[in-house]
């Protein structure tokens, strides 16, 4: 008599750089939180052509843990390329990508679970009503953030009150999107979804709780980035 064992649930994707002093409690607290729960997972970290010992204290994790695997990015490509190459070498039935840095903890994902029988995609927000910020970003950067939001919405038309949060979900049926991602820095995410609407695939945006890390930044430095991206995507797609 033959088995056959059920497909793989979910994939968690971190992207990281230079995440060495936290990677291995980031890991921890994942797989604590979905060995709990009754489906199989994997872990997958990509290390985004780290400076520090990220790939190395990663690799330790996946030495004591089974289901978590690492990916070594040569160079720096940005969170957008690490994201990509997670999607892409993941197997899960669903794959789930967040920050090293757990700005969303991974029991947010109970938030989503109402949603994978009717959507392909479910994105986290820190706009819309019913989200919590437990630590806000300096009052500049949030006024900056929500001007952003509202070009990409103009310019690429996609709807979202937050297209930037980094706790988002895939069906593996939208692996697509990642195959034709170009972008690999800010704008990946407006990049994908605008793709995804094209394409019809089924949205749904929902409010999360979400803490600032002080680490993380936008550089005004970047914004000619930032329109070059917006440009590309119109241009390509």
């Amino acid at each position: 008599m033959f088995f056959i064992s059920p497909p793989m649930f979910l994939s968690v994707v971190i992207p990281a750089y230079n995440e060495a002093v936290i990677i291995e409690r980031t890991i921890d607290t994942i797989v604590a939180y979905f060995a709990k729960k009754n489906f199989e997972f994997e872990v997958i970290v990509v290390d985004d052509g780290s400076t520090d010992e990220t790939a190395a204290r990663a690799h330790e994790a996946s030495q004591r843990i089974p289901n978590v695997r690492v990916i070594r990015l040569s160079k720096n490509q940005g969170k957008g390329g690490a994201v990509k190459a997670g999607a892409l070498a993941s197997r899960g039935e669903w794959m789930l990508f967040l920050d090293a840095d757990l700005s969303t903890q991974p029991m947010e994902f109970e938030k989503f679970v109402p949603y994978l029988a009717t959507h392909d995609i479910v994105i986290g927000s820190r706009c819309l009503p019913g989200s919590v910020i437990t630590v806000h970003q300096p009052w500049s950067r949030e006024i900056l953030g929500r001007l952003l939001n509202k070009l990409f919405r103009v310019v690429s038309h996609v709807p979202f009150a937050d297209t930037q949060c980094g706790f988002k979900l895939f069906h593996q049926r939208t692996k697509s999107l990642f195959q034709e991602q170009v972008l690999t820095r800010w704008l990946f995410e407006v990049e994908v979804l605008y793709m995804a609407i094209k394409q019809n695939f089924r949205i749904q945006e929902i409010p999360i709780s979400w803490a600032h890390d002080r680490h993380s930044s936008v550089k005004l430095s970047d914004g000619l980035r930032i329109l070059y991206d917006l440009w590309t995507i119109r241009r390509i797609h």
